[in-house]
């Protein structure tokens, strides 16, 4: 079971589904048709910039509504994966907007319109500049929601994103998001000022709830042929009325992603599809067991897959060689996840567990961001994802080894940080906690129970908590980030 999820604002570059523009006759047609419904060149604002006009959010949300739709259209006419099977279709903000109208419940022309009208409203309902958004790293939704109601006499903000237990998004007026930042930085609490152009998803938005109404209240919306989740209420509802209210409400809620997330989750979705706005990329899965390879790539036929063992560090160099080629000579992301265990205690440890560990968890690291950064280097830019560990913090009974080898990526991925930061090159670490997986299948469930005594939400995360985060640091959300460390384990440790 499999769900197929659509990127909101942020998402967006120039060059956006180019190739898919330059390959596919129909796709051109579909520009064509854009630029003819906006009345003006929507396609060269996507492929020539500039940038900061494409980052405006009334060119913003049609550019990325037709980059989505252009992705789902090519999947369905030219690969032999069947999309329309996904149990759930789900988009982030104006993403909400995509996946209703890949699952038919909008037509092209009407969602098109939708959008630069959404986007027209929504930079138009607070004074230019005079609002924005921040990001909080490492907080979950209950202490962001305590803060500011504990500080709501001195400034009013308003949480408008729940993206993750580590990631939350906040809006408000300039001068309060300044006050928050003091305030968080008091508090030791990572946050950054996101390049956006309005405080959306707050009641800062109420002229377009306004401007939208009868907007969207005139326009036909069909039965969804796939269930969507509505950011609003995180379930998905069939009725059409009751989509057009959720997404009227929409506009000053926030977008409930972490739940919708959950509850995908709860009802038996194992597999997320990020809708990627640059069809074009590769991505390669590597490891050694071919026989999960090869099942990854019967979900996934568009991924690349080669064995290849980490562990055989004079071969490093030429299978990133390799990578290189079948990239035509573009690394953009490496994503460094390779890690084994070999527990004891220090005393009893033998020099050969320690050497294991050591080699696979760090060196192997090491080896992979240095031959990936030369390549990088010939790019001016790229982004290497290192997942570390809580234990790499904290330390643990029996984990001198993996401690070591976990805590030295951390300080390994700073200096690489320092060194490649003017090159455009941004290096950060994911440290999770437990995670759910077949490594905490193993733990008995009184062990689980006091494990999570110790976590603050009381409960282990999931593998999509940390893929979201992954995905973060993958955009250019991301972009004026490096040398970071972000914590995804629900409150069991803060740094």
């Amino acid at each position: 079971m499999f769900s197929l999820l659509f990127p909101g604002q942020g998402s967006q570059h120039m060059g956006m589904a180019k190739e898919l523009y330059d390959n596919f006759d129909y796709i051109r047609k579909l520009f064509e048709e854009a630029d003819d419904l906006l009345k003006y060149k929507i396609s060269e604002i996507i492929f020539e910039g500039p940038t900061e006009k494409l980052n405006s959010t009334q060119h913003t949300q049609p550019a990325i509504f037709l980059t989505s739709y252009s992705i789902y259209l090519t999947i369905y006419k030219d690969t032999n994966f069947d999309a329309s099977k996904a149990e759930f279709f789900a988009g982030h903000s104006l993403g909400e907007y995509s996946a209703l109208c890949c699952a038919e419940t909008l037509n092209f022309k009407d969602t098109l319109l939708l959008l630069r009208d959404r986007g027209n409203a929504m930079n138009n309902a607070v004074k230019n500049g005079n609002g924005g958004m921040v990001a909080i790293l490492g907080a979950d939704k209950n202490k962001v929601d305590q803060l500011l109601s504990d500080n709501q006499d001195d400034f009013k903000c308003y949480i408008a994103n729940d993206n993750s237990p580590g990631q939350i998004v906040v809006s408000g007026e300039l001068k309060n998001l300044e006050l928050l930042q003091s305030k968080l930085s008091n508090e030791k609490i990572k946050n950054i000022k996101l390049p956006v152009s309005a405080p959306f998803h707050c009641p800062l938005m109420k002229n377009a709830t306004i401007e939208m109404l009868d907007k969207i209240k005139s326009i036909e919306f069909k039965t969804p042929t796939v269930k969507v989740y509505s950011n609003v209420s995180a379930t998905f509802s069939k009725n059409s009325n009751e989509i057009k209210k959720l997404l009227l409400e929409q506009i000053e809620s926030p977008v409930r992603w972490r739940e919708i997330i959950e509850n995908m989750s709860k009802n038996g979705v194992n597999n997320f599809i990020e809708k990627c706005y640059d069809y074009g990329a590769n991505i390669l899965a590597t490891g050694t067991n071919n026989e999960k390879l090869e099942k990854l790539k019967l979900n996934y036929p568009n991924i690349n897959i080669k064995v290849f063992d980490i562990s055989k560090h004079d071969q490093i160099e030429n299978f990133l060689e390799e990578v290189n080629l079948l990239f035509k000579n573009k690394i953009d992301i490496l994503i460094n996840n390779a890690g084994i265990t070999l527990d004891n205690l220090s005393i009893r440890m033998k020099e050969s567990e320690w050497k294991s560990v050591i080699d696979i968890n760090l060196t192997s690291t090491y080896l992979t961001s240095k031959f990936a950064i030369k390549k990088m280097l010939k790019n001016k830019s790229g982004k290497i994802i290192n997942i570390t560990s809580v234990v790499g913090h904290t330390g643990n009974i029996g984990q001198a080894n993996y401690a070591a080898s976990k805590s030295g990526i951390i300080g390994m991925s700073k200096s690489l940080a320092l060194e490649y930061g003017k090159k455009n090159i941004k290096i950060n670490c994911i440290s999770p906690g437990f995670i759910e997986s077949n490594m905490t299948d193993k733990i008995s469930e009184t062990h689980k129970e006091l494990l999570k005594s110790k976590i603050s939400l009381d409960r282990f995360g999931q593998p999509v908590d940390v893929a979201n985060t992954v995905l973060f640091l993958s955009s250019d959300l991301s972009n004026y980030i490096t040398g970071e460390t972000i914590h995804v384990n629900g409150g069991m440790y803060f740094s």
